[in-house]
């Protein structure tokens, strides 16, 4: 139960991260530090989630 709910919160993750890309990325230009800041937000994440489910 533990690694579906992680696997449909990545999905929902990147879903919600691709949407939001798209919105503002363009706008301002600051596409390669928006994803960088995702990427510290989502490795931390899974860390706590991995840290949870242990």
């Amino acid at each position: 139960m533990g690694i579906v709910s992680i696997i449909l919160g990545i999905n929902l993750y990147a879903l919600f991260v691709a949407l939001f890309h798209r919105m503002f990325a363009d706008k301002h230009g600051t596409g390669k530090a928006f994803v960088l800041s995702n990427l510290i937000i989502f490795s931390t994440l899974i860390l706590g989630l991995l840290i949870y489910y242990w």
